[in-house]
């Protein structure tokens, strides 16, 4: 935080057993954190005020007349429509780079300094899949590919070095690049492949975030829309988990929405958990009948449907 750039050169402490820093995935979740707790403090307060306000409008709306009806309106006017805008901090991990480019900018900037890497030529795709494969594509392969990405006009290529990144992601390692990479992909190229949407769907599951669990049950309903390109016996295996998965994300969004009713009993609360359970009865309910129709071990899909329902005559049909 010190402006000062010589503060980046300091060394703080040494030792074979540091504590790691935080990684951006905590800064992530730290701002998602303050974010929630930002908008609730917001609602409460905009609802005390309504609440304030209310109370003081009917008072005069029970005496009647022009003024009571004015009041009426006037309450209206300014909570008939009421949007909350809050700013809160984003991670955004190229500014770790940004900053330790800018504490020795001198030195990149120097005749001696090492010339950026140019882009290298990236125009036979074929030629380039097995090192993608590896994780070996170099910085100025991907360069070129992300500037080709945004250049080329056929859909059919940009297709196919959106994959060609990915590959490469994922056979390095880079975890935080292949999911920005194929968020991209899904919602800027091409989401009509069920198994990429199906892996995305899996990967924001097994997130652990509640608020990731949402995004898991939009893209499991994508791969679902496409899944007649599946043959057997992967047909039943892959539909049967993405069946799974929205049932069980729905069920854990369901129980979340409980606890917080249960420690705010307001009606937004009980609505919400109501939808929520309406989910996690509707989605267990058709992973059950998936399962049972295609032979599959199904005790799992009917004690999260008996769970949700509250009784097993609704998931067996009775």
């Amino acid at each position: 935080l010190d402006p000062r750039p010589e503060v980046a050169g300091w060394v703080v402490e040494q030792g074979d057993d540091l504590e790691a820093t935080p990684t951006d995935e905590v800064f992530d979740s730290l701002a998602r954190a303050d974010r929630q707790r930002r908008v609730t403090d917001a609602e409460a307060r905009v609802k005390a005020e309504a609440a304030a306000f209310w109370r003081d409008t009917m008072a005069l709306a029970k005496q009647g007349g022009e003024e009571g009806r004015q009041a009426l309106e006037a309450f209206i006017q300014e909570y008939g429509d009421v949007r909350l805008s809050l700013e809160w901090s984003l991670v955004v991990p190229e500014v770790r780079e940004a900053r330790k480019a800018l504490a020795h900018f001198d030195e990149l900037a120097s005749p001696e300094a090492s010339p950026v890497e140019a882009l290298e030529p990236c125009d036979d795709l074929v030629a380039l899949e097995s090192g993608a494969m590896l994780g070996h594509l170099t910085d100025g392969q991907r360069a070129c590919l992300e500037n080709r990405i945004q250049t080329e006009r056929l859909q059919t290529l940009r297709n196919k070095i959106s994959r060609l990144l990915l590959v490469d992601a994922e056979a390095r390692g880079d975890k935080a690049e292949w999911e920005r990479l194929i968020v991209r992909h899904l919602e800027d190229i091409d989401r009509s492949d069920p198994d990429l949407c199906m892996r995305y769907a899996v990967y924001l599951f097994k997130n652990g975030d509640l608020e990731d669990l949402e995004d898991a049950i939009h893209w499991a309903d994508y791969a679902l829309e496409n899944k007649h390109v599946w043959k057997p016996p992967q047909y039943a295996k892959k539909v049967s988990s993405l069946f799974r998965l929205r049932a069980e994300a729905a069920n854990r969004l369901w129980v979340a929405a409980e606890k917080r009713y249960r420690e705010d009993p307001t009606p937004e609360n009980d609505e919400e958990t109501q939808e929520y359970r309406g989910q996690a009865m509707d989605y267990a309910r058709e992973w059950l009948d998936f399962a049972r129709a295609a032979g599959q071990d199904y005790k799992a899909a009917l004690n999260l449907c008996t769970s949700a329902s509250g009784t097993a005559d609704f998931c067996l049909g009775r």
